[in-house]
């Protein structure tokens, strides 16, 4: 989970929910200094998992996040839950589903 959000607020409303044993990391934009879609954003994933960009799979609900981590080299499932047209931008979402309810087959979980 790479938001924009806090990291302290992040922690307590992944555990609140009830989510916090299907994340690998929950890392927020804060610690690179910039925002989404910068490069930099994106590559905290890769440090913090010490993986290739192409061994993650990010899941977005944002047109412009989904296609910048596909154009950084992250698998990319993006979930248009609006119909929203596809972005003229870099990169290119490897799966769009509507609804997250999909993830799971998606992910082999």
């Amino acid at each position: 989970m790479v938001p924009k959000s806090p990291v302290r607020s992040l922690h307590g409303a992944v555990k609140a929910a009830g989510f916090a044993a299907l994340f690998d990391a929950i890392i927020s934009v804060e610690e690179a200094g910039v925002f989404k879609t910068h490069p930099k954003t994106y590559k905290l994933a890769v440090n913090h998992l010490e993986r290739d960009a192409g061994a993650i799979v990010f899941v977005s609900a944002n047109g412009w996040d989904a296609y910048a981590a596909s154009a950084f080299g992250m698998r990319v499932v993006w979930c248009n839950r609006s119909g929203q047209r596809p972005e003229r931008l870099p990169g290119n979402p490897d799966r769009v589903v509507q609804s997250l309810d999909a993830l799971p087959a998606l992910l082999g979980i």
